[in-house]
């Protein structure tokens, strides 16, 4: 399920944005998220090196991406 749990009404309507990502920053991204969740609660995560793309020894990423932006109607209960 994409949108998770979303409660709305029928025939609200509904911003959705789409962002494209790079593989490197989906790689980034996934790096940080290792780094900050063990699977073990007794033991921190091994450590997961992140590497960025911002110069001067300093940790992060700089993105740019195309946005594209639909509104959405949710459906009645009769169709």
């Amino acid at each position: 399920m994409i949108f998770g749990n979303i409660k709305a009404n029928p025939n609200d309507t509904i911003d959705v944005y789409v962002l494209s990502v790079s593989t490197e920053y989906y790689d980034f991204v996934q790096a940080a998220e290792k780094n900050r969740v063990s699977s073990n609660p007794f033991s921190p995560p091994p450590g997961v090196p992140i590497t960025g793309n911002i110069s001067n020894d300093a940790l992060g990423i700089f993105q740019v991406s195309a946005i594209v932006q639909e509104t959405v109607t949710v459906p009645s209960e009769t169709q």
